[in-house]
């Protein structure tokens, strides 16, 4: 199996980093800056923001984002 659990994120990813992080429990355990709901918008700014970093996601066995 060739597959990557942790990968570096990328602009493919918006559809599912939204989907996820758009949850009322994950903003309440989070500090304030977190947005609930968390929308489109967001999820660009913050793949803006860590394209040049060593932030990873957690992928599915067909690389979708978790």
């Amino acid at each position: 199996m060739n597959h990557k659990l942790l990968r570096k994120w990328n602009k493919n990813d918006l559809e599912n980093l939204v989907k996820y992080a758009n949850n009322k429990n994950i903003a309440c355990n989070l500090r304030d800056t977190f947005p609930y709901p968390y929308t489109q918008e967001d999820g660009r700014k913050w793949l803006t923001i860590i394209k040049d970093e060593n932030i990873f996601a957690i992928t599915t066995e067909n690389d979708k984002a978790i």
